[in-house]
């Protein structure tokens, strides 16, 4: 998930597999189990959360394409929901698939924003 002190840069397609080695190099060096990233998307919606993702070329689209990660099940596969399809929104998604065809772009906190409501106040 992105943080909110986290550098934006414009990076090109290689860069997305960089970040991606990066982050599990950080998570080795540091004694960080491998998986952290999916670990917390799948909290993050366990706990009501949705999350805005963009997709590149794969399963969901030819191009560039966003979708909503609404929930994950028991099992721990990812609901989404598809604008462009009804039936991938019925499918559940396994979590590494998600996470292998988001968008290289790192430009304003792509490819992955998770949002949460407030609280209501009495």
């Amino acid at each position: 998930m992105p943080r909110k002190n986290a550098k934006k840069t414009n990076s090109s397609e290689n860069d997305g597999q960089e970040f991606f080695a990066a982050i599990a190099q950080i998570e080795k060096e540091k004694g960080i189990p491998a998986g952290y990233m999916m670990e917390k998307i799948t909290q993050a919606l366990a706990s009501g959360q949705v999350c805005v993702a963009l997709m590149r070329e794969g399963h969901f689209t030819s191009g560039g394409h966003f979708i909503v990660l609404r929930g994950v099940t028991l099992e721990g596969k990812i609901l989404v929901a598809d604008p462009n399809s009804r039936q991938r929104s019925l499918i559940a998604w396994d979590p590494q698939l998600i996470i292998d065809e988001l968008s290289h772009s790192r430009s304003s906190g792509a490819p992955l924003w998770c949002i949460s409501t407030l609280p209501q106040q009495n």
